[in-house]
């Protein structure tokens, strides 16, 4: 059924608001979904140009629950199946619609755990359309490249915090790097105010963040509190309100608190004493990436004062770079 389903839409280039309940029929006929029906479906929105908004939440829905719970290993991603999703989604480097990249997100947001090469992948999405203008964000939109808008910097932030779903608590090397190509694209430009508050967070989360512990998640790091939403810019106050809220996290009552209890707090304390120290390699990166373009934007001035203000330790490497914000 699903076939001659596919092979009509390809005839038309459209799906109906009928055809989407033609297909949800064929689809939970027997509560599963094949890898061929899998591969029908994607054929179909391939071939669509134009369809009913049914077909969008039906394609996120039955996509997700394919690929999230009922390939293996359930509620889990692996690399093969990421590698799957990404070549079915993938046109020379983007991702080819819109509804691919909700779909992404998607997963994204329902995956217990994801290769970090997903994730990645998906904040690349945004970098590309903001650098270049193209690609299924910039779709129907009127602005430039190199100009990041509101609903860039919130579909950056879902991303951050659905890779953070499955326990990954610091911001990884390979997503700093990816925000900071969408900053030096974006410096000097008339970008949404959010966009360096989030920017700073996100580098200090990767920064300065126990990441070996998991007993808070990366959404509480970069939504804690009320400054959270607050998308003014301040160059120093809400880094202060990061690094003291996430302490305030941890903090644990030594009343009453048994043995397991506080040797998890002393091992906490210890690797929360470790991260908040710049190393060589760490103060090296971030003098890399600020200098690579040579130019220090509002969102980087951010991230400095957080480290000078609150590093426990700050190799030499970063001096040059912190007497600037002096």
């Amino acid at each position: 059924m699903l076939d001659n389903l596919v092979a009509a839409v390809t005839k038309t280039g459209r799906i109906t608001a009928d055809d989407v309940l033609a297909f949800r029929q064929a689809y939970y006929g027997d509560g599963r979904i094949a890898d061929s029906e899998a591969n029908a479906i994607f054929a179909a929105n391939d071939a669509a140009r134009d369809v009913d908004p049914a077909w969008c939440i039906f394609f996120i829905e039955a996509m997700c629950d394919f690929v999230v719970h009922q390939m293996e290993p359930h509620g889990h991603v692996s690399d093969e199946n990421a590698r799957w999703l990404m070549q079915h989604i993938d046109a020379d480097g983007t991702v080819g619609t819109a509804t691919e990249l909700d779909l992404l997100i998607a997963i994204l947001e329902q995956a217990k755990t994801v290769p970090q090469s997903l994730s990645t992948y998906a904040l690349s999405q945004v970098k590309h359309a903001v650098v270049h203008g193209a690609g299924p964000l910039r779709d129907g939109k009127a602005l430039l490249p190199g100009v990041i808008d509101e609903a860039d910097v919130g579909l950056l932030r879902r991303i951050l915090y659905a890779y953070a779903g499955g326990g990954n608590i610091a911001i990884t090397t390979a997503e700093a790097e990816v925000l900071f190509d969408i900053n030096d694209a974006t410096t000097g430009a008339n970008n949404h105010s959010a966009w360096d508050d989030l920017f700073a967070k996100a580098i200090a989360n990767h920064l300065m963040f126990a990441s070996n512990h998991s007993s808070v998640s990366r959404t509480e790091a970069l939504r804690r509190e009320d400054w959270v939403n607050d998308t003014t810019v301040n160059a120093g106050g809400f880094v202060v309100e990061m690094v003291k809220a996430l302490r305030d996290i941890y903090k644990v009552a030594t009343t009453q608190e048994t043995d397991s209890q506080k040797a998890r707090r002393e091992s906490y304390a210890s690797a929360m004493q470790t991260a908040e120290e710049i190393s060589q390699q760490e103060g090296q990166w971030l003098a890399d990436r600020i200098n690579r373009d040579g130019k220090l934007s509002q969102a980087e001035r951010a991230a400095l004062l957080f480290i000078k203000q609150e590093a426990t330790g700050i190799h030499p490497a970063l001096a040059p770079l912190l007497d600037r914000v002096a």
